[in-house]
């Protein structure tokens, strides 16, 4: 019986062990439409525009977020990038609990601007 108590303590000691979480990988959210979600507070939201050839796409953060990352995308069709359009994506980064309203604005080099809506609550 004496011999078995330590063969006991290093599995119990084991079994604790892998009883402890392991961190969680970070999670992305992409809206596929317009309205209103949830989020994490350690979560991203990943938001892309696409607009003409020379459109300037920028967003507006208004609410506890910042953007993380600004970038641009480069599809490829058939091994080479399809003309006509220019996309920029953009990974916002909640930096507190509360109501976030993002703003992208797509401006093509002529006529008027169109604005797209994205809104969410992060807890």
């Amino acid at each position: 019986m004496m011999r078995l108590l330590p063969l006991c303590i290093v599995a119990a000691v084991c079994l604790l062990a892998s009883a402890s979480p392991l961190p969680a990988a970070d999670t992305v959210v992409i809206p596929e439409d317009h309205k209103e979600f949830r989020v994490v507070e350690s979560a991203l939201v990943r938001l892309e525009a696409k607009g003409v050839t020379g459109s300037k796409i920028t967003a507006e953060i208004e609410g506890p977020a910042k953007v993380g990352a600004e970038y641009h995308i480069h599809r490829r069709k058939n091994g080479t990038t399809p003309d006509g359009f220019h996309e920029v994506g953009f990974d916002i980064k909640p930096t507190g609990k509360g109501q976030v309203k993002v703003i992208i604005s797509i401006k093509p080099p002529k006529g008027d601007a169109k604005h797209t809506t994205y809104e969410f609550a992060v807890e």
